[in-house]
């Protein structure tokens, strides 16, 4: 018991951690790609977008699906996303960071 909560806690770490660290990646990314702060801004509008419309997807469509189901849809759409964003520009990591949350948000457990 101790190791699987041990490991599931380092494991929601490194996923919070991989968030946090996007702020301090904006000067990069202003000097990359030659935008502005507000563009470039988008990411975290996506990311907030993409966060609330998730919560919500996910326990419409438990609902609908199964709780299984949605496990499995939500894996697949995070890990297209996070096979996208480290190879595209900046517009696409926009709307790749989206649908990340999708994945992110786990689904509520049916009672």
């Amino acid at each position: 018991m101790a190791l699987s909560t041990s490991s599931f806690s380092a494991a929601v770490f490194s996923d919070r951690l991989e968030r946090w660290l996007r702020g301090p990646l904006l000067p990069a990314f202003q000097r990359e790609y030659r935008l502005g702060y507000l563009i470039v801004s988008l990411y975290f509008v996506a990311n907030c977008v993409g966060f609330i419309l998730g919560g919500a997807f996910n326990v419409w469509f438990n609902d609908r699906i199964g709780f299984g189901k949605i496990m499995v849809i939500a894996t697949i759409i995070q890990l297209a996303a996070y096979t996208i964003q480290p190879q595209a520009s900046i517009p696409v990591m926009v709307a790749a960071n989206f649908p990340d949350w999708f994945g992110a948000i786990p689904p509520k457990r049916p009672s």
